[in-house]
């Protein structure tokens, strides 16, 4: 028993001076660390203490101003004038300010509209496509003519969420999910919805033999195939010639 405690007193104290740091070292240890503002860069991640969660950023209204208004329903042609609106375009519908408080109409009952913007006041008239035929089957929605006559030009507006891409291992990317208002445009031709081409040669084809007319209109004036103001200005000028 006496040869036992002696050797573990001699275990315990061997143990003791290898595990010691001296006193002045870990002091100094510890302020430099706390003095090392790189101690915990960005994409270092703290042990039970969670990434904060994502937003969804945007909205899905077409505009998000409530502007004046006047609709044309389906049922009986019936005509609704001045009134304030705005309209979702994910649900397909209407949110109209009444003095009963806010109404909401479903878009599948409404045949067109026209509004004024509440700052530009500028007109924008709007059909709804889903009595329109397509290549590629129905599109419920509602376009904006930008340009009128007997070839016009239309537009969708369509939302699209961009998913959050934030990788914590690098810091990188954004942690929320943003909503994206996408246009593109379309042609009406007989009752029928064409996709209007990227490429500027086949946009020509569309105006037959005027193309070679517009191409001169397009060269003078500097238009681009993938700017709207362009597209508006080329249509505008084959839909004066045509009418």
């Amino acid at each position: 028993m006496k040869k036992f405690l002696i050797l573990l007193f001699f275990v315990l104290n061997g143990f003791c001076h290898a595990q010691t740091i001296p006193t002045p070292v870990r002091a100094d240890w510890t302020i430099d660390r706390l003095m090392d503002r790189n101690g915990l860069s960005g994409s270092d991640q703290l042990y039970g203490v969670g990434i904060s969660p994502g937003e969804l950023i945007g909205d899905t209204y077409l505009n998000n101003r409530w502007n004046r208004a006047s609709f044309l329903l389906y049922k009986d042609e019936k005509l609704i004038e001045g009134v304030w609106t705005r309209y979702d375009i994910k649900g397909d519908l209407f949110e109209i300010q009444t003095n009963m408080g806010l109404k909401i109409v479903d878009g599948k009952n409404i045949k067109s509209f026209v509004w004024l913007d509440s700052i530009t006041n500028g007109a924008s008239f709007f059909i709804n496509t889903r009595d329109l035929k397509t290549g590629k089957g129905k599109i419920y929605s509602f376009m904006e003519v930008i340009s009128d006559g007997k070839l016009p030009l239309l537009k969708r507006t369509y939302i699209n969420i961009k998913k959050a891409d934030y990788r914590p291992e690098f810091d990188t990317g954004s942690k929320d999910d943003i909503i994206l208002k996408v246009d593109e445009f379309y042609v009406l031709r007989d009752d029928q919805l064409i996709d209007l081409p990227r490429k500027k040669k086949e946009i020509f084809s569309l105006f037959g033999d005027r193309s070679v007319e517009l191409e001169n209109f397009y060269k003078v004036n500097g238009l681009r195939v993938n700017e709207e103001r362009s597209l508006i200005l080329l249509f505008n000028e084959y839909n004066l010639l045509v009418k």
